[in-house]
């Protein structure tokens, strides 16, 4: 639905107004005179209920819930140099990566991790989600000071 505009008109005691969300998704509210035409009687552009209006023109641009049922799991040993941890995915919708050892790991989104650059994943338990609102299906990978250190990996 991105590039298409949809909008709905409410009465308020200070006037109409119009509800605009645009084709990026962002909300607008402008003070108007109604439309020529537009009476209230049976039109469904027409609420009364300023939040109800809001409600249903963000759930119109909303995108669809995605559910994943089938994920998988593992863990990489991650080197003093640069280590391969999630080839690009064009099918990706979601990945977790947590550190479970005793050293900073930096995850990069890229084909070269380089310490202290990228995202940091802190010793004993830092971690990192890809989901619907960051989502990125190139390569990951990941490097850490000692060489060794397990970063536990799952990817749907």
């Amino acid at each position: 639905m991105q590039g298409v505009e949809i909008w709905g008109w409410c009465i308020l005691p200070a006037g109409w107004v119009k509800i605009l969300v645009d084709g990026e998704g962002k909300l607008s509210i402008a003070s108007s005179a109604l439309p020529d035409g537009a009476a209230t009687g049976g039109r469904q552009d027409v609420q009364t209920d300023l939040i109800s209006l809001i409600r249903i023109l963000l759930a119109a641009r909303l995108p669809a819930i995605i559910s994943v049922n089938v994920a998988t799991t593992g863990k990489q040993a991650i080197a003093a140099v640069s280590t391969a941890v999630l080839a690009a995915n064009a099918a990706r919708i979601f990945a977790q990566f947590v550190n479970d050892s005793d050293e900073v790991i930096y995850l990069d989104l890229s084909a070269t991790a380089v310490m202290n650059e990228g995202i940091r994943l802190n010793a004993n338990g830092g971690a990192f989600e890809i989901n619907h609102t960051n989502l990125y299906t190139g390569a990951i990978t990941a490097i850490c000071a000692t060489g060794g250190k397990n970063l536990t990996v799952t990817e749907g």
